[in-house]
């Protein structure tokens, strides 16, 4: 028997579910995660529905997505340790020339968005995207 993975026509998967089917992918039983069966389930039902995919596929599908997630996370990263270099470099480099060498400072995000450069502004929406991005797919995964 092969176990395969039930997703949407997106080929987002649906959670909680399993098709098993013999050799010639003929549709034996859909059970959910702890194999309990739903009888009286045809394939034309899923398969008008859904796509069929092998759990093997759904597996590397999650790991390509985490790891994009984890990419995403990087550049945000990358991106907002780069705002107060900028904010330095243009709307705070007056006040920037005027530290002490040595001078330590505590920037919150607040400040960060306010510095009043357009540029840095922009960066946010990214940042604030990024966000937004990664909470609907969690959404989406849960």
């Amino acid at each position: 028997m092969k176990k395969y993975q039930i997703s949407d026509q997106q080929g987002y998967p649906i959670e909680g579910f399993i098709i098993e089917a013999n050799n010639d992918n003929e549709l034996v039983r859909i059970m959910n995660e702890e194999h309990k069966t739903f009888p009286g389930w045809s394939f034309d039902e899923i398969n008008n529905n859904s796509k069929i995919i092998s759990l093997n596929h759904y597996a590397q599908y999650k790991k390509t997505l985490s790891k994009l997630i984890k990419q995403m996370d990087s550049i945000s990263n990358k991106i907002h340790d780069e705002l107060f270099n900028l904010a330095c470099q243009g709307k705070w480099e007056e006040w920037d020339k005027a530290q002490p060498v040595g001078t330590e400072l505590y920037v919150d995000n607040e400040m960060l968005r306010n510095t009043g450069d357009q540029n840095i502004d922009l960066l946010w929406e990214v940042l604030d995207k990024i966000e937004e991005v990664k909470e609907k797919i969690y959404n989406k995964s849960a």
